[in-house]
């Protein structure tokens, strides 16, 4: 089992930071087993404001987020590996924006918030900061 997953970790890479952000998000997405075309619209329309994605064509990252899903074999390898593919100085941003996707739904799973756990660990963000996006996330969409 533990072969089968180092495996795929060493067939799986990230080719752009463009990928990584839209790797992240796709997966947070989905991570509560639902993803709607319409949410993946708002995902691209989202990061199409972001300054560090202007002027990219994101339209076809879903698809390759499919693709390199079937190599990755599970979300968790696609987050970890796209993180370490992201400049650190769009941490906190990929963070926000990781929260405002999961809370966005209004429903906050247990497996939505162990990730975003896992992602403020990987990111290596400070727990006051982290604690403080959640909050104020969470006062945005009551």
């Amino acid at each position: 089992m533990f072969d089968n997953l180092f495996n795929n970790v060493k067939n799986f890479t990230v080719d752009s930071s463009e990928e990584a952000y839209m790797n992240v998000m796709f997966a947070i997405a989905a991570g509560d087993g639902d993803l709607h075309k319409d949410e993946i619209a708002a995902i691209i329309h989202n990061a199409q404001n972001k300054s560090f994605l202007k002027g990219k064509d994101l339209s076809n990252y879903f698809t390759t987020f499919l693709t390199k899903l079937k190599i990755a074999g599970s979300f968790e390898v696609i987050v970890s590996t796209s993180i370490e593919a992201l400049d650190p100085k769009h941490y906190q941003t990929v963070f926000v924006d990781t929260v405002d996707l999961v809370f966005s739904d209004g429903v906050v799973g247990d497996s939505e918030k162990k990730m975003i756990g896992e992602i403020a660990t990987l990111m290596k963000l400070e727990e006051s900061f982290a604690s403080k996006v959640i909050e104020i996330i969470s006062i945005k969409y009551r």
